[in-house]
């Protein structure tokens, strides 16, 4: 009795195996997708940055209001 069921589980499990594979690919698909469109808002914002730079440099100063002594 055991061991048939010991089978029955042994082949449940070889079942699940491309299941789970197919969800793993999946996953890092939708991974892959994700982290390219990453990497494309990165450049866009990038690309952004120095066009703005361009019309208004940065100094590197630091601009604070006035300090008021009442």
């Amino acid at each position: 009795m055991f061991i048939n069921w010991s089978q029955q589980i042994e082949r449940d499990a070889l079942r699940q195996g491309p299941i789970k594979d197919a969800a793993r690919m999946k996953a890092k698909l939708e991974f892959n997708r994700k982290q390219l469109a990453n990497e494309m808002e990165h450049r866009e914002q990038t690309e952004l940055r120095e066009k703005l730079i361009k019309i208004q440099p940065l100094s590197g100063e630091i601009i604070r209001g006035e300090d008021h002594k009442d």
